[in-house]
């Protein structure tokens, strides 16, 4: 699976690779690492960390997970209604 979605499979005919399903700029995190730019996985981790603590258990229901939904939904909704708030009265 690897190889045929980052790497690209070996042609049957022995003449290199075919394309990979997914080119190597879309995933490739180098350029960012060399800029020291912020990597979209920083910001995931974050929110599955902050998702995580909303639950409080590693196997929740699914009402408690509904509820963590909703939750962690309105808090986002929060922030984004200040952000554009405090824009606008800038």
């Amino acid at each position: 699976m690897v190889n045929s979605s980052y790497v690209g499979r070996r042609s049957r005919r022995g003449g290199g690779r075919r394309p990979a399903m997914f080119p190597v700029d879309m995933w490739s995190m180098h350029c960012r690492v060399v800029n020291e730019a912020n990597r979209t996985n920083n910001y995931a981790e974050a929110a599955h960390r902050r998702f995580k603590a909303e639950l409080a258990t590693g196997h929740p229901t699914i009402w408690k997970l509904n509820e963590s939904l909703r939750m962690v939904q309105h808090t986002r909704d929060l922030v984004y209604e200040q952000l554009v708030f405090n824009h606008q009265w800038s």
